[in-house]
């Protein structure tokens, strides 16, 4: 259960490449400049209350319910901020053996709409859908394939990229892949050679 003495204010929450998860009690932006630990990188961001939840989404395209309440509340900083600080994702969220986190997102409304590229290239657009469950899958994957990249669309039009490790780059408006419910597996967005 919540705390009720715990107002049920605007936060963000942060994750890093550190694997750390915090919480910073704000309705400001988050200031982007200013110095920076080494790997003290914010890799996902996304907005909720301090009684609210937010989903994680892993590589194994799953999306895992957390709780804001259950994060090490952060000030707010004049430059950006650090998830130092914060909590250990894994003493927070139960990961499967080689599975990472790789998004935060919000559960607000209607759900977060989504956009998801896997290892084998595959795009996919995730129409908002918010369960009943802990956890639940927002991509089918087909056999030995990961997400490697997710984030959350705030518009709909945004670019989605794909890099490979052959230095190939295709970009293209989110707007051309169709959304298609959790059970869809996406659709191909690059085509790779043997060595990508």
């Amino acid at each position: 259960d919540v705390p009720l003495e715990v107002p049920d204010e605007p936060c963000w929450i942060l994750m890093s490449a550190t694997g750390h998860l915090a919480r910073i009690d704000t309705t400001d932006p988050l200031p982007s400049g200013g110095p920076r630990a080494d790997h003290d990188v914010i890799t996902s961001a996304t907005r909720t209350t301090t009684r609210g939840e937010f989903g994680v989404i892993t590589s194994a395209g799953r999306l895992i319910r957390a709780r804001a309440i259950d994060l090490v509340s952060l000030p707010a900083t004049a430059t950006a901020p650090s998830t130092s600080g914060g909590s250990p994702l894994t003493d927070l969220i139960d990961l499967d053996a080689g599975e990472r986190a790789l998004a935060v997102v919000s559960l607000d409304g209607d759900g977060p709409e989504l956009a998801l590229g896997t290892r084998h290239g595959v795009v996919k657009r995730v129409n908002p859908e918010l369960r009943s469950r802990d956890c639940w899958e927002v991509i089918t994957l087909k056999g030995d394939d990961v997400v490697v990249g997710a984030v959350e669309l705030q518009t709909g039009t945004e670019e989605l990229t794909f890099v490979t490790n052959e230095a190939q780059l295709l970009h293209f408006n989110a707007a051309n892949v169709r959304p298609q419910g959790r059970t869809g597996g996406g659709v191909a967005g690059i085509k790779l050679g043997a060595g990508a």
